[in-house]
């Protein structure tokens, strides 16, 4: 082929075609690299977006489960006082009845 190419010369309008495609590629290469950066920025910042998103829904979930302990830790204490308040009700019921049996054992009317 090389003799050929000493025979007949260059065959410029293929050599340009060369050139030129080869450019091209490259441009688009070039291109395709930009593009791809770009679209790698984009789903950086929608993937920390994300992840900040997730952080905010964390500490309103934690507030939100302090909030339900400490409501859960006042029924407690509620329920504990109620507890003592009906044992002392109960007690003073039967005090009570206890006091109506001995009036009735005494003789008095009911």
């Amino acid at each position: 082929m090389s003799e050929e190419i000493k025979k007949n010369g260059l065959n410029w309008p293929t050599v340009v075609l060369i050139l030129a495609t080869g450019a091209g590629n490259l441009l688009t290469t070039q291109h395709g690299n930009v593009a791809l950066g770009a679209e790698q920025q984009e789903a950086l910042r929608k993937i920390r977006e994300l992840h900040q998103s997730l952080d905010e829904f964390e500490d309103r979930s934690r507030e939100s489960l302090k909030g339900v302990r400490q409501a859960l830790t006042n029924q407690n204490t509620m329920m504990a006082n109620d507890s003592t308040l009906i044992k002392e009700i109960h007690n003073i019921a039967s005090r009570f009845d206890h006091y109506k049996q001995l009036e009735q054992q005494r003789g008095a009317p009911p």
